[in-house]
């Protein structure tokens, strides 16, 4: 893209020439720009003397601040339609420009920022002035967003110490209630996985009686157990490397854990409170095998489901005249006990859980202070159709301040030289000029010169 000087004259003392000087580069883009497409401001060594209120759209960064351009309170200033002469589409951002994406943004960057105009946009509180002091007195721009760029790391390495030391990482608050709350999802999953498995493994008492007569909630249960610590390395991933898409993955899985997490739960506590008796006299008849019958016997110490006469598996302590008790009564305490505490466990749970997904939802995109990807939105993105519109309303707006203001320096003038007795005020124009300034491109410079304007008055 080629590099645009525009000059707009200023009323200044005699001889004076100094002229705005807009510069146009994808190299100096403005913060709100997407790709690298932008203006802003090479220097602005003109000043209008009226006085210090004036409009000024160029900020003193150096950026052109189009929400200061008050085209809707100037007379004959122009308003633009959404489309342009072609038909093209003209970006949103010559009507409304968020403060997020204007100049001020660089306040929270760069230490380069005169008092007065740090005063004007209160930025010259005791928090700001210690922010500039820890940017060393650096115009850090921040990442204009696009590409590569949108994933990229934010500012906090840039910052660095007064011996160019780059200073340590801070964590927020939403990242350490991210870090607390998984550390927990952490800790109570991997618990209850290796519950489970040692079950599986046959090493507590009883896991045969469980293996056996609650072999669904075992499943479940470990299933539960694998996808909490699954979603758990997910946002250890996803906190660690401030990645928003892991975080993003990480709070869906939460809730795919608390629905495994539930499910067992559920299970364990309708089935010992709906007719557990009946569910186990079927169980012990129809579901299990001379096998499983056998693994009960031996762990309960009983023979047979009421005598060792009835449904029993025959071994060397079950038979006929063995004095066993039946396994009734000892299977229906036992499955009590055990469906209970699972219930117990599993619900026990639930408040835990439903903080990670709490903390999840609330804290997940906020892990760094980056707003979104830092991507500017499509329709706000500027092209060459809105830079020649933006172009001409700031040069209609600089024609209307200069006309005011040579009215009024005329009319100041012309009291000045009548109080004096003089014949007739003089007032210096600006007149153009060409100037090889610019090797490349010729463009239009203003000098002054004299030009008497006769006015009569009267004797």
């Amino acid at each position: 893209m080629p590099r645009l000087n525009t000059r707009f004259p200023t009323l200044q003392d005699e001889g004076d020439t100094s002229t705005y000087d807009l510069l146009t580069s994808p190299g100096t883009a403005t913060p709100y720009t997407a790709g690298g497409a932008g203006v802003a401001a090479g220097s602005a060594r003109g000043t209008l003397r009226s006085d210090k209120s004036h409009f000024s759209p160029i900020s003193p960064t150096g950026s052109i601040n189009l929400g200061n351009i008050p085209s809707a309170k100037v007379p004959g200033a122009p308003l633009y339609s959404m489309e342009g002469d072609d038909g093209s589409q003209v970006s949103l951002g010559i009507n409304y420009i968020p403060k997020k994406f204007s100049s001020s943004i660089l306040a929270r960057a760069s230490g380069a920022w005169s008092e007065d105009y740090g005063s004007q946009v209160g930025l010259n509180s005791a928090r700001s002035k210690g922010k500039r002091k820890e940017s060393g007195d650096r115009l850090i721009m921040p990442k204009w967003g696009g590409g590569v760029d949108a994933f990229g790391a934010d500012l906090d390495s840039a910052r660095r110490d007064e011996k160019g030391r780059v200073k340590k990482k801070r964590w927020n608050g939403f990242k350490w209630t991210l870090f607390v709350t998984n550390m927990l999802l952490t800790l109570y999953s991997l618990a209850a996985l290796i519950v489970c498995l040692l079950f599986w493994f046959d090493v507590w008492t009883h896991a045969s009686v469980i293996r056996v007569g609650n072999k669904p909630e075992l499943i479940m249960s470990t299933v539960a157990a694998s996808v909490g610590l699954f979603t758990a390395i997910i946002g250890w991933a996803g906190i660690l490397l401030n990645n928003r898409q892991f975080l993003a993955v990480y709070t869906l899985l939460t809730w795919l854990t608390f629905a495994a997490l539930v499910i067992p739960g559920y299970v364990s506590f309708r089935r010992r409170s709906l007719n557990l008796e009946g569910k186990l006299n079927a169980q012990w008849s129809q579901d299990l095998g001379v096998v499983d019958r056998m693994k009960v016997q031996d762990a309960l110490h009983c023979c047979g489901w009421f005598s060792p006469f009835v449904e029993a598996s025959i071994s060397s302590t079950c038979y006929s005249r063995s004095i066993l008790p039946g396994c009734k009564k000892a299977y229906l305490d036992f499955q009590r006990l055990v469906l209970g505490g699972w219930a117990l466990v599993v619900f026990s749970v639930v408040p835990a859980q439903i903080a990670v997904i709490t903390a999840a939802l609330l804290c997940s995109n906020q892990v760094t202070y980056r707003f979104g990807k830092g991507m500017m939105p499509e329709q706000y993105r500027l092209n060459q159709k809105t830079m020649s519109v933006i172009m001409d309303n700031y040069k209609s707006q600089l024609e209307l301040e200069r006309e005011a203001m040579l009215s009024s320096e005329f009319r100041r003038r012309s009291w000045v030289q009548f109080q004096s007795g003089s014949d007739a005020p003089s007032l210096k124009v600006p007149t153009p000029r060409t100037s090889s300034r610019d090797r490349t491109v010729r463009e239009p410079h203003y000098r002054t010169r004299s030009s008497l304007v006769q006015v009569p008055y009267a004797s």
